[in-house]
């Protein structure tokens, strides 16, 4: 069977929900280049959660859970989640890209793009966005700063346990002395 999408159309619920992850990738993707670059394919992704209210598929409404495909969108575009997505901007950019011509540099500024995910999570603790970039980043960052010195080793460590401490075994590589 066809899998049709439209952005003008009620689509089958599987057409939706694909298109709805593919536009949420698309954007965090666009995100990382330019900051708020993603905010079209952000806006794409909200107007399927808006003609998917009516669905009778669980993961579209806000009073199912605090952690479905509504909230995740409404988090993103909120404004007190904004130092989340200058902070997928800033590490990568500012930091992933500057440690091809200096390690120590790209450290800096990745340390400084986490400190703006402290600011989420004073904000809005446990918040779903903060949980999804700790499960795709946390190994990355860890092995980034475990080679790094003790202040930068210090700083992420600190940071890390306060904003998700639930992952307090994968940091304990940066307390060892290389």
């Amino acid at each position: 069977q066809q899998i049709l999408y439209s952005d003008n159309d009620r689509n089958t619920n599987l057409a939706s929900l694909l298109a709805y992850y593919a536009y949420i990738m698309i954007g965090l993707d666009y995100d990382t280049f330019s900051l708020e670059g993603g905010s079209v394919y952000f806006s794409k992704a909200e107007a399927i959660v808006a003609r998917c209210q009516s669905n009778k598929e669980l993961g579209w409404k806000s009073f199912e859970s605090n952690r479905n495909r509504y909230w995740l969108i409404e988090n993103i575009q909120d404004n007190s989640f904004s130092p989340f997505r200058l902070c997928l901007y800033s590490y990568h950019r500012n930091g992933l890209d500057e440690m091809e011509k200096s390690i120590a540099n790209g450290r800096v500024e990745i340390v400084e793009s986490l400190k703006l995910l402290r600011k989420v999570h004073r904000i809005r603790p446990n918040s779903m966005l903060l949980q999804l970039f700790f499960d795709a980043k946390i190994e990355e960052i860890v092995n980034i700063f475990k080679l790094s010195g003790g202040i930068d080793k210090k700083m992420v460590y600190s940071i890390l346990s306060e904003v998700t401490p639930t992952n307090i075994l994968k940091y304990k590589a940066l307390l060892e002395i290389n």
